[in-house]
């Protein structure tokens, strides 16, 4: 037999379009967003690194070219991811805008992963080798 609290509970329990279903994805996206900052710092510190050298190679200017696109592709993505963050509840007008917007940070995020690689690959060591005689 049902009690005074058990109906009073029932009433209050949230029903699924009261939820935020998107919650955890929400959560998800802005972490990756934030956690992305850290790779923004260590480019931007690579940039400042090549910017201060003194005899510049054709290899650093490429490399500085690289990470610059990077560095404006970090800050788009980061946009786009701050902006599924803080999407709200999921509704069926918005989910086609949303999957829009989260392959684009996908691909973003690849495109930024390659360039990253490549700006490893044509940075190598900063300081040459100097061998003792």
């Amino acid at each position: 037999m049902a009690t005074n609290e058990d109906v009073e509970k029932k009433e209050k329990s949230p029903t699924n379009e009261d939820m935020d279903m998107n919650n955890f994805a929400a959560k998800k996206t802005a972490t990756s967003g934030a956690l992305s900052f850290g790779l923004i710092c260590s480019n931007s510190d690579q940039i400042r690194s090549l910017v201060v050298l003194e005899s510049k190679t054709e290899l650093d200017y490429a490399c500085l070219a690289i990470l610059v696109a990077s560095l404006l592709l970090q800050i788009i993505a980061m946009g786009i991811l701050t902006m599924l963050g803080t999407s709200g509840k999921m509704t069926k007008a918005r989910k086609r805008k949303q999957t829009y917007m989260n392959n684009t940070a996908m691909v973003l995020s690849f495109l930024i992963t390659v360039l990253n690689i490549m700006a490893s690959v044509f940075r190598g060591d900063l300081q040459p080798i100097q061998r003792k005689t």
